[in-house]
């Protein structure tokens, strides 16, 4: 951990380098700011905490998915980033399924140890 004291100067010197990130690296950085915010926030089960991390996208492709959900709104996809955009959501259908499938499981276990 950082000492307290400095905190201060390196918040500031990352702000600065921030502050100058183009549009898809600030993107990137976000999610993954906020991935480690939400890390640190969470409390509860571990293990489904853990299934939850398994199935999320790597910070990168969050990014571009993001990106992609910035441009239909803004109605300015071309074809190929509409497809693409589809494909991400197939994805993230396929990850959600998969992770409501092992979260039940996981709760049925529980479940089953508490009786």
């Amino acid at each position: 951990m950082i000492q307290t004291a400095l905190q201060p100067e390196i918040v500031k010197e990352l702000l600065h380098v921030i502050a100058t990130l183009d549009d898809r690296a600030l993107a990137e950085f976000e999610v993954g700011f906020e991935q480690i915010r939400l890390g640190r926030s969470v409390k509860g089960d571990k293990a489904a905490i853990n299934i939850v991390a398994r199935h999320r996208l790597p910070a990168h492709q969050e990014a571009r998915v993001q990106e992609l959900l910035f441009k239909n709104r803004e109605g300015t996809l071309t074809g190929d980033e509409e497809s693409e955009l589809d494909q991400w959501m197939h994805v993230m259908d396929e990850a959600l399924a998969s992770t409501a499938e092992e979260l039940i499981l996981l709760a049925q276990h529980h479940q089953l140890n508490s009786n």
